[in-house]
């Protein structure tokens, strides 16, 4: 399933996933998370929200999320992310929202952060990290994007009554760049991807 193959790519890499509304991606972050907990990987789910939401949040997908969610609050990740002990000993480290964590920091700051994650990436570690770019001044958001090995893009159209909901992805590392929207659904467990041709 393309979901898996997507998954795949992302480990010991930094990933966005990117939506302008952060509610689809949350749910998306939600799933990789439980997904890497029942592999058997060990999970860090920093959340710019209340930690009792987001677990809730996840059990209306039954996903695995109650024992790797913490709150982001300013002293998390200042300094090294190797001096901090959760974020040490996880293998995926999900920050939701980054955009919303490093909205009213230096933008010197926020780029030492992004590079600290790309070297923790080669080292093994997984990054993934929702992300509203339009919150972000223009040329921060493209050094950003620059700078991560993959982009998850998350769109969504509306045509009269109807509500499509689509995949883009622009950018991942080892893969060749897709040419195609992905269609999806969020579904009880979940997002799924809409595998039926489009005909016409």
């Amino acid at each position: 399933m393309i979901l898996e193959k997507i998954a795949k790519n992302l480990v010991g890499g930094t990933t966005l996933i990117e939506e302008d509304l952060r509610s689809v991606s949350t749910i998306l972050s939600k799933q990789i998370a439980s997904s890497e907990v029942n592999s058997g990987r060990k999970v860090c789910y920093l959340t710019t929200g209340d930690k009792e939401d987001v677990v809730a949040g996840g059990k209306l997908f039954r996903f695995n999320l109650d024992l790797c969610v913490q709150e982001l609050r300013d002293g998390v990740l200042k300094g090294s992310l190797k001096n901090q002990e959760d974020l040490r000993a996880a293998d995926v480290i999900v920050i939701d929202s980054f955009s919303a964590y490093v909205f009213d920091k230096e933008e010197k700051e926020t780029i030492e952060l992004i590079r600290e994650m790309g070297r923790a990436a080669r080292e093994g570690k997984t990054f993934i990290l929702t992300y509203e770019g339009k919150m972000l001044n223009p040329s921060l958001d493209a050094y950003v994007k620059s700078a991560v090995d993959n982009i998850i893009t998350i769109k969504t159209e509306i045509q009269g009554n109807k509500i499509s909901r689509m995949l883009y992805i622009p950018k991942m590392k080892a893969a060749r760049p897709q040419d195609k929207l992905i269609k999806f659904t969020v579904e009880d467990n979940g997002i799924q991807v809409d595998t039926r041709e489009m005909i016409g």
